[in-house]
């Protein structure tokens, strides 16, 4: 068969499955509309029950830091020099791995996160006596 027969063939099963769609949607009009309606339901209640979740969230953070912007940072996943362990740790969540260096004067360790392949990562940042000191980033 030619390719552009083949074509041809594949646009007609499209079109074909469309206005098969479109009558079975025609005819079942109840089904479709109580289904979407649930659906739609259904959406509207987890974005309120995520959108209450953020609220609370938010306030956890207001409460705890009293920075605005802290919090805006920790919301936007953002890190920076001089931030934290704790809000780190708010603001990614848990290393995927960490390496810890203890000196005599300092604890040094690398957090790891965003796994790309066994045993590299996209972000490693480095914390040095529970502070942010830096960070390798790759895109």
């Amino acid at each position: 068969m030619a390719k552009k027969s083949s074509g041809g063939i594949g646009l007609m099963i499209v079109v074909g499955l469309c206005v098969a769609a479109y009558k079975w949607t025609q005819e079942n009009m109840d089904t479709v509309l109580i289904v979407g309606g649930s659906m739609l339901l259904i959406y509207i209640l987890l974005w309120s029950h995520k959108r209450k979740k953020h609220a609370a969230w938010m306030k956890h953070l207001y409460d705890k830091y009293k920075d605005a912007e802290v919090v805006d940072g920790i919301l936007n996943s953002m890190f920076w020099k001089g931030m934290t362990e704790e809000q780190l740790i708010d603001s990614l969540g848990s290393p995927d791995a960490i390496d810890t260096q203890v000196l005599k004067t300092k604890r040094k360790e690398i957090w790891k996160y965003n796994e790309v392949r066994k045993g590299q990562f996209a972000t490693k940042i480095t914390v040095e006596n529970h502070k942010v000191i830096g960070w390798d980033k790759k895109s």
